[in-house]
């Protein structure tokens, strides 16, 4: 279902799901904790990684966190991006190839849910690495696998959720891409509250979305959030946001 051909279909449809352009777990309130270590300073230059539709960079910005830039690898999210954010700044790149895009190192980079989507995470986190300020800052918004959840995966079409960051390895995964990880906040609680909320809210949207789109769309997202949420109860998935400083240069 969420192929590079209809990322922007699906992104849409989220979006009329929530009410927002968020296409990450939580909405503002997600945006309101894992940036909530951050005094408002719009001085602050942040690049949003993964920006979608570019709500979570509006909200950002508009409320005095920094001037921020996104990039999505999606042209079409991008265009969209662009036309509803004018003041914004987006741009169409790989994530692998993100250092190739701004010449500018930033304060702040954050990812809301996107680097579970990325097979090769190390040469993201590598990119980001050359992006960075010596004093800035890296935060990952993502799902976590607690141990288990290759052996209790969906079946297709509904396994959307290729490469969650293993709890066992991530300090690994970061050194080796030259960060050094400061807190690992886990917030599976958090991640159980708010996929039950966007249950219902799908399940709100049924008659909007049966009359916009065909209807295998409501049964995907429908069954897509409930295995989700089945594997966030059984523990075979979590939720954390990473925060991590730069660490010797590559």
């Amino acid at each position: 279902m969420v192929s590079d051909a209809n990322r922007y279909l699906y992104k849409e449809v989220l979006s009329l799901i929530r009410g927002e352009d968020y296409a990450h777990a939580g909405e503002t309130e997600a945006i309101e904790y894992t940036l909530s270590a951050f005094p408002k300073d719009p001085s602050r230059l942040i690049l949003d990684a993964g920006c979608g539709l570019g709500g979570t960079a509006h909200y950002v910005q508009s409320h005095d966190w920094g001037t921020v830039q996104g990039f999505d690898l999606n042209e079409e999210t991008i265009t969209a991006a662009k036309s509803k954010y004018p003041a914004l700044s987006f741009k169409t790149l790989d994530a692998c190839k993100a250092s190739q895009g701004f010449s500018t190192p930033f304060d702040l980079i954050y990812m809301f849910n996107v680097l579970y989507v990325i097979e090769d995470q190390k040469a993201v986190l590598t990119e980001f690495r050359k992006l960075i300020k010596p004093s800035g800052k890296l935060i990952i918004f993502d799902y976590i696998d607690l141990g288990a959840y290759n052996q209790n995966r969906p079946q297709a079409p509904y396994d959307t959720y290729p490469y969650p960051l293993k709890l066992k390895t991530i300090h690994t995964l970061f050194n080796e891409a030259h960060w050094v990880i400061d807190k690992i906040d886990r917030i599976d609680a958090l991640y159980k509250k708010w996929y039950r909320a966007l249950l219902n809210k799908i399940e709100q949207a049924k008659d909007t979305l049966l009359s916009n789109y065909d209807a295998d769309i409501y049964r995907f997202f429908f069954n897509q959030y409930d295995c989700l949420l089945h594997n966030l109860e059984e523990g075979h998935l979590g939720g954390a946001v990473i925060t991590a400083s730069p660490g010797p240069a590559p």
